[in-house]
């Protein structure tokens, strides 16, 4: 008799701990999701971010080293940019853009490269 008493209370205290274990459980996986779902849109969002490159090419007769009154802009110069690993120096992004007549360059650039050396250079004039 002893034993029919306590049974069922510890039937449903087992049960009990093993529905609170459960809840416990779940909200420690949706405070998991809510905190890391906006890291990774944000890191997403970094990683996509494009932007708009734009330069001009000028020849310095004069060498001074900066823009003069006397500064000549190039039409038609072809510039590229080039984003390599910064460890391997392996190329990992390219692209290529001529100027107009006023000597200016405009590239979209697909996203942030900051991890990467990128340098842009005159390919022809």
């Amino acid at each position: 008799m002893f034993n029919s008493i306590f049974t069922p209370s510890i039937s449903y205290l087992s049960s009990f701990l093993q529905r609170t274990h459960q809840l416990t459980m779940a909200k420690l996986l949706a405070i998991f999701a809510l905190c890391l779902l906006p890291a990774l849109s944000i890191a997403d969002t970094i990683m996509q971010n494009p932007f708009r490159l734009k330069g001009q090419v000028y020849c310095d007769t004069c060498r001074a080293g900066f823009e003069t009154s006397v500064t000549k802009y190039l039409a038609g110069a072809k510039v590229k940019v080039e984003c390599r690993d910064r460890d391997s120096l392996n190329l990992r992004y390219t692209l290529e853009a001529v100027t107009d007549a006023t000597g200016t360059y405009e590239m979209d650039v697909n996203s942030d490269h900051g991890d990467q050396k990128c340098e842009c250079t005159l390919v022809s004039s």
